[in-house]
């Protein structure tokens, strides 16, 4: 058999046609900032395992249940169902949303750490979004890691800017758990 670009077990390539294959084939993945795995998590909520499509999402966003919230639904307009004469896109962040609302246990889940402890300490300042997100992925690689709050309670604009009626505190109290569950302090 022939080695193609796609076929080498480094699992990566130097030709520049195979960098669009996701944008050509999974549009709306390519079209979310977080290239959230949307066609798996949609299979797995079609099959009524909210629970793996919550996993799935977690996998690659920090908040999942605030983004099926308050997300801009960038990978909506781009859905293959949504094409001319293929019926209308896929509600993706609805459906993110009853991954999260809809979970038979909302039990904390924790994901498994990619690497061994490092042994290294990072010190983060700042529990907002992007201090949180930061941690999360950090203790993910075996940091252990610490993130100092001015403020009362970790959130940031998830708390101050966006209203409770758009986001309910419980669930950005929920999805904040989730995070420190992953090891931060």
């Amino acid at each position: 058999m022939e080695e193609t670009p796609l076929s080498r077990p480094e699992g990566w390539t130097r030709e520049p046609r195979d960098f669009y294959w996701l944008e050509r084939n999974i549009p709306c993945r390519f079209a979310c900032p977080a290239r959230t795995d949307i066609p798996d998590y949609l299979a797995a909520i079609s099959k009524g395992d909210f629970e793996q499509a919550y996993r799935i999402n977690l996998a690659d966003n920090v908040f999942p249940g605030v983004l099926g919230r308050v997300c801009s639904r960038p990978c909506e307009p781009p859905c293959r169902h949504g094409w001319p004469g293929l019926g209308e896109s896929v509600a993706i962040c609805f459906s993110k949303r009853a991954a999260a609302d809809h979970r038979a246990e909302k039990r904390m889940v924790r994901l498994p750490p990619l690497f061994p402890p490092s042994g290294k300490r990072v010190a983060i300042v700042g529990a907002g979004v992007a201090g949180l997100t930061a941690g999360r992925q950090l203790a993910l690689m075996g940091h252990e890691v610490v993130v100092f709050e001015r403020h009362g309670r970790p959130g940031g604009m998830m708390r101050q800017g966006i209203p409770a009626f758009r986001l309910p505190r419980g669930v950005v109290e929920y999805e904040i758990r989730q995070v420190e569950e992953s090891g931060i302090r």
